[in-house]
């Protein structure tokens, strides 16, 4: 799994957790929207390190969420989004 995928799926997860949702939850919220989906569904987009930019708009929207900010997991000097630096270590 690539850097962007694990942020991908760091924001669902951060999503779901401040929505105190679980995944059976998430079912029937994305329900209330018109997105059919399953419990396992979600499990392997979200834990495979899959989600689409639509799907987690679509989670937002059933959790009411209205606003969504893109934080650095990491600090940087930027402030800005960025992937780790290629290892340099040789073998």
């Amino acid at each position: 799994m690539n850097y962007w995928n694990r942020e991908a799926q760091r924001c669902i997860r951060v999503m779901l957790a401040r929505g105190g949702v679980n995944r059976k939850t998430l079912v029937a919220k994305l329900a209330d929207i018109g997105v059919k989906t399953t419990e396992a569904a979600i499990a392997n987009r979200i834990y495979r390190g899959t989600p689409t930019l639509a799907f987690a708009l679509q989670i937002a929207a059933a959790l009411d969420i209205d606003r969504l900010e893109l934080l650095p997991s990491t600090s940087t000097s930027t402030g800005r989004m960025e992937p780790p630096a290629p290892s340099t270590a040789t073998k």
